[in-house]
C-alpha cells in the first residue's frame, strides 16, 4: 500500500494545450475586482450601494452597454431598454475585494474603499494605458449615479 495517495498524481506527465480563445478580460476575477474598486471610487461620496455597483458593473463591460447606460443616465432614453443584470460573478468579485482588504461594507448598506484599495487604484492610475475606456466612462457618469438618481431611473410599480 502506498503511503501517499497523491503520489500517482504528482509522478506523471502533464500536457498543457494552448486554446485558440483566451478568457475575455471582463470574465476574469482580477478585472472584475479592479472595476469594482473603480466604480466605488467614481460615485459621489466614494461609497456605493450594491445596486449602483451592479448597474455600473453591467454597463462597464461592453461599449454598447456604456452607450446605453450613458443615454439612460442623461435621461435621453428609458431604463427599460437597458436591462440591468444582477451578475453573481460581480458579487463574488466584490466579496473577494472585501476579503482581500480593498473594500469594506459600511452599516450593511454601502461599500467603501479601504486604504489598501485606494493605494491599489493609485498604483493602477500610474499607467494611463490601463482601463482607459472604463476610466473614461466612470469619469463621465460615476458621480451622476447617486442613490436618488438611481431611484428616479428605476421603473415604478403600479399600485392599486
Amino acid at each position: 500500500m502506498k503511503s501517499d495517495p497523491f503520489e500517482d498524481l504528482l509522478n506523471c506527465a502533464y500536457t498543457l494545450t494552448p486554446r485558440p480563445f483566451p478568457v475575455p478580460g471582463d470574465m476574469r476575477p482580477d478585472w472584475r475586482i479592479v472595476t469594482c474598486l473603480m466604480i466605488i471610487n467614481s460615485v459621489r461620496g466614494k461609497k456605493a450601494a450594491l445596486e449602483q455597483i451592479h448597474f455600473l458593473g453591467h454597463a462597464i463591460r461592453r461599449r454598447k452597454n456604456r452607450a446605453l447606460a450613458m443615454a439612460v443616465i442623461e435621461s435621453k432614453t428609458s431604463i427599460l431598454i437597458f436591462p440591468v443584470r444582477v451578475d453573481p460573478a460581480l458579487g463574488v468579485a466584490l466579496a473577494m475585494a472585501v476579503g482581500l482588504g480593498f473594500v469594506r461594507l459600511e452599516k450593511g448598506k454601502s461599500y467603501k474603499l479601504t486604504d489598501d484599495g485606494i493605494q491599489l487604484l493609485e498604483l493602477l492610475n500610474q499607467d494611463p494605458s490601463l482601463f482607459q475606456e472604463e476610466r473614461a466612462f466612470l469619469n463621465a457618469v460615476g458621480k451622476k449615479v447617486t442613490q436618488v438618481r438611481w431611484r428616479e431611473l428605476m421603473p415604478k410599480e403600479k399600485t392599486e
